[in-house]
């Protein structure tokens, strides 16, 4: 896959995040998904790629994925269903092509799930970028899983109409102990330490043995399930922290 550029830890970048619409579902339209697109880009290259300090992708909404080349970009896809129960959406590499899903009609908001998906296939498109942690744990980059309940409003104007788009808190490098540009853990500035999950948050990590468990402070619901759909982790458990 043609990358934008590849991070100190080798971690690939997209090139570029193509957008496509195949849901049937009256809850959301086209126009609904253009505002949404464009916050996601206002996000990704205002908020997340200057804190991260690593190339944004490009991200457009396109009328059809079959004329993008799948060999060139990650394709974001909003659908009625996206076959898994416990998700409102995920990312995966499958064949060497990355993609990912937002489940409309589990989605309470759509936008809030699109910014999750496109925030970490930014970070960690094909979830394999892990961090040593506490424990002897491997922490996976998943920057928006920590505080996927946590939102803000990003304003985008699209020939003159004027919509506030609800997007994900995402955590920074400094949260997973990595060098960063200022001392926030959370773009939001909330207060979390190093590997700590917020309230309705959670953390995949990866034991020494190879179990992958999920980290949260309560009954912490999957905004993606892209883990789950290993082999190695289709048994996968939360543990209370």
């Amino acid at each position: 896959m043609s990358m934008a550029g590849v991070t100190p830890d080798g971690h690939k970048i997209p090139k570029h995040i193509c957008v496509v619409n195949h849901s049937s579902s009256p809850k959301i339209s086209d126009i609904d998904i253009a505002f949404q697109v464009e916050a996601m880009a206002i996000q990704m290259r205002e908020h997340i790629a200057p804190l991260w300090d690593e190339e944004p992708p490009g991200i457009a909404f396109y009328g059809k994925a079959e004329k993008i080349p799948p060999d060139q970009a990650a394709i974001l896809a909003y659908v009625d269903d996206d076959g898994n129960a416990d998700s409102a959406g995920y990312h995966a590499d499958i064949a060497g092509l990355v993609y990912g899903l937002i489940d409309v009609g589990q989605s309470k908001i759509p936008s809030k799930i699109g910014s999750h998906e496109a925030g970490e296939m930014y970070a960690n498109c094909r979830l394999s970028r892990k961090v040593s942690g506490p424990k002897d744990r491997l922490y996976y980059v998943e920057i928006m899983d920590p505080t996927q309940e946590d939102t803000y409003e990003i304003e985008v104007n699209i020939l003159g109409e004027i919509r506030k788009v609800l997007v994900s808190d995402f955590v920074t490098p400094t949260w997973y102990g990595l060098p960063g540009r200022d001392g926030r853990t959370t773009y939001l500035g909330n207060p979390l330490k190093p590997f700590e999950v917020a309230e309705g948050g959670y953390q995949i990590v990866e034991e020494q043995d190879g179990e992958v468990l999920f980290l949260s402070k309560g009954l912490a619901r999957m905004n993606r399930s892209g883990h789950g759909r290993t082999r190695r982790i289709l048994n996968r458990r939360f543990a209370k922290i």
